[in-house]
């Protein structure tokens, strides 16, 4: 029998990278595009982790056949709700000197031309005053510096590096607020990883994009979405939370059941191995 292969897209890429005007050369794109058409069509079966980008594939390539979703997952398990792990964060905070009535402001992840870096500086620098508010960023990433030099004066800030897998689950507990400055037009070529653990950790979202856009879809029951750009938006939203114990709670705990419902690794992957025996048939 012959070897059936299957293609499984994280990120778009090249589309991505025009957006972003990292691609100039529209003779250049057009290559790469080619190319990479004709890979796909090589390919038995195709699967991507959003809609979104299921059919961006579909319309490139022409793709006749169904393109899978399979999402990217977490283990609900290991990362457990703020009351499972309360004695966990409780301690992480206490160590880094954060009060009880402090409202934490996190960002945790790679830091590149996907984020918006200038909104989340202007974020920051227009919170500096408001002692109750700590800012903790969790990054790596070419953009790493650029941020440490341009925030090197603010008290309420701590950046440190990205936490191993053992510390990673609790780290993410200590939010009361993330956030996702997504830079505008690329969220329909890529749905960022980070969102789930995010999500899982029960705490609500601040993310900069369209509200019709899948991302948009899942952030407007689990926190705020504002759009690309707006920094005045993107500030009040989380001045607005922050002042909202209530609210921040009820997102917090819709954020955790869509992870559950949504990202669990259990149930990600046991549809993918009944997609596997529907390749094998």
């Amino acid at each position: 029998n012959k070897c059936k292969i299957w293609l499984h897209v994280q990120d778009l890429e090249i589309e991505a990278s025009k957006e972003l005007g990292m691609i100039k050369n529209d003779f250049l794109y057009k290559l790469i595009s080619t190319f990479e058409k004709f890979i796909y069509k090589n390919f038995d079966q195709i699967s991507t982790i959003s809609n979104e980008m299921r059919g961006v594939i579909k319309k490139k390539i022409n793709y006749s056949k169904e393109i899978y979703l399979i999402r990217n997952w977490i283990d609900t398990r290991k990362i457990k709700s703020k009351e499972e792990n309360k004695v966990a964060i409780k301690e992480i905070r206490k160590s880094l000197n954060i009060k009880v009535s402090d409202t934490v402001i996190m960002y945790s992840g790679s830091i590149s031309k996907k984020q918006d870096i200038d909104l989340l500086i202007y974020a920051i620098k227009g919170t500096s005053s408001l002692s109750n508010l700590r800012w903790i960023l969790s990054i790596e990433g070419p953009s790493k510096e650029f941020i440490i030099e341009a925030t090197k004066n603010t008290k309420n800030l701590l950046i440190t590096n990205l936490k191993k897998e053992s510390l990673f689950y609790s780290w993410l507990g200590v939010a009361d607020i993330h956030v996702l400055p997504q830079k505008s037009g690329i969220n329909k070529f890529l749905m960022p990883s980070k969102v789930i653990g995010m999500l899982a950790s029960g705490a609500p979202i601040v993310a900069t994009t369209k509200k019709n856009s899948e991302l948009g879809k899942v952030i407007s029951k689990s926190g705020i979405a504002t759009y690309p750009g707006s920094k005045e938006s993107f500030l009040n939203a989380i001045l607005y939370l922050s002042k909202n114990k209530a609210l921040r709670n009820k997102l917090g705990k819709q954020a955790r059941k869509i992870a559950l419902n949504n990202y669990s690794q259990k149930n990600i992957l046991n549809n993918f191995l009944l997609k596997l025996e529907l390749l094998n048939s």
